[in-house]
């Protein structure tokens, strides 16, 4: 049984510190607002452990070799999503899948409605010769993430809907998951993953980099950002970082 492809890059983001950076993501602008991205999932053995538990609750077994990431459901639901095309997808491995698409403008990759026009996650600003790209996550534009994700009936996905609907105190969440995963590995394990999970968050600007906040800058054009688990799921307060460069 596979689970709808979104649902699983959303949980394996909540737990991508359990073995290092299991979801990393490149953001590539070739000038302010358009560019490419390359994202790389690799499926943690608990994660896959759990998840392979809970599709035989709901169906036949699962074959250790089989892979969770359902590739065609990713396909449809790129093909209906206006603001980003998908170039490209690989199944590099029965828990590796890597994700090629494009986009026009990075302010309008998620989908706007009354409540998050004006709040994109991503926003452009230019002012003179510099050039600001400022990234917020928020109660609000959370929202138009999960819009764009075809959320199914299943665990997993009600999971994740819940997760963000009521956000939360970081301990709670904490709590949350050591529970959720108690049956895979002790308490003080998980707890140990969870305080360590980040998610890896790559972009390179058409331009020389001036200053990074909330991050470090790799190169002159490529700032890095390392989005802590626990600050990801709870939102409170919401996530916000810029990189300004010369245009």
């Amino acid at each position: 049984m596979k689970y709808t492809t979104p649902a699983v890059l959303l949980l394996s983001l909540f737990i991508a510190g359990f073995s290092s950076c299991s979801v990393a993501t490149s953001i590539q602008l070739d000038d302010p607002v358009s560019g490419s991205v390359d994202t790389r999932v690799t499926m943690d053995p608990l994660l896959r452990q759990y998840l392979g538990d809970l599709a035989e609750i709901q169906g036949p077994r699962v074959d250790d070799d089989a892979s969770f990431f359902d590739t065609a459901a990713l396909t449809a639901g790129f093909s209906a999503a206006e603001g980003i095309s998908l170039t490209g997808i690989v199944l590099e491995a029965p828990e590796t899948l890597r994700i090629l698409a494009q986009f026009p403008d990075i302010q309008r990759i998620f989908p706007e409605d009354i409540s998050t026009r004006g709040n994109s996650v991503f926003h452009f600003q230019r002012s003179g010769n510099t050039g600001t790209l400022s990234i917020r996550v928020d109660a609000r534009n959370v929202a138009s993430i999960l819009e764009m994700v075809p959320f199914g009936s299943d665990p997993v996905s009600q999971t994740i809907t819940g997760v963000f609907q009521s956000g939360g105190d970081e301990e709670e969440l904490k709590e949350m998951l050591v529970w959720t995963f108690e049956e895979y590995a002790s308490a003080e394990t998980i707890e140990k993953m969870i305080d360590s999970a980040a998610i890896l968050l790559r972009i390179q600007v058409p331009g020389r980099i001036q200053n990074v906040d909330g991050g470090i800058r790799l190169s002159e054009n490529t700032a890095e950002f390392s989005i802590p688990l626990l600050r990801f799921m709870s939102l409170n307060p919401p996530l916000e970082y810029a990189v300004r460069y010369s245009l």
